[in-house]
């Protein structure tokens, strides 16, 4: 296999000698070797050709793999549930719209002057009964819930973002109590 460069880097491959005399006249030259090397792999280290090392991740990189890491935490945990009176209630995406829809169906109750209960099932599958005043706090516990987790996701990026080395990045981590 003949590899061609110029003064930069490898350009193309041959598997047949390249006219040299044309290759000068271009201030391009050829270079043999037994390796069957992709060009974009290949480099130039003392007139022999050599697979050029695997790039390792650079801290920039592990960077950003830090912060999709804290966004998707970040997210699990806010679909997981949050406490409302002690009770642990779902927070999927289904979970918030039937919050939502509960809250405004309470806020005309209170409104028409109704009297109106919830039995509300649990995250456990637990039901405990709630009155109309206590469902339409719960879209504000949720947002609370969720607030707290983005502030928390935030402190962490602004870690990564000031972190100098891999072993300080490697230190950043969600804190254990951090889902309460």
């Amino acid at each position: 296999m003949w590899y061609i460069f110029n003064a930069e880097k490898c350009i193309a491959s041959s598997d047949f000698l390249p006219n040299c005399e044309d290759l000068a006249t271009r201030n391009e030259w050829a270079i043999e070797s037994s390796e069957n090397i992709s060009i974009h792999e290949v480099e130039l280290f003392e007139q022999t050709i050599k697979r050029k090392p695997k790039k390792l991740p650079v801290l920039e990189d592990l960077k950003q793999v830090k912060r999709q890491q804290i966004n998707a935490e970040r997210d699990r945990i806010e679909q997981s549930g949050f406490l409302f009176n002690g009770y642990l209630l779902d927070s999927d995406i289904h979970s918030i719209q039937r919050i939502a829809v509960a809250a405004q169906a309470a806020q005309w109750a209170i409104n028409t002057g109704q009297v109106n209960a919830v039995n509300w099932t649990c995250a456990d599958n637990s039901v405990i009964t709630l009155t109309a005043a206590e469902v339409i706090t719960i879209p504000s516990v949720l947002a609370q819930h969720s607030a707290n987790l983005h502030h928390i996701a935030r402190q962490l990026k602004d870690q990564v973002d000031a972190a100098q080395t891999i072993d300080q990045l490697n230190n950043i981590v969600w804190p254990n109590d951090a889902n309460e």
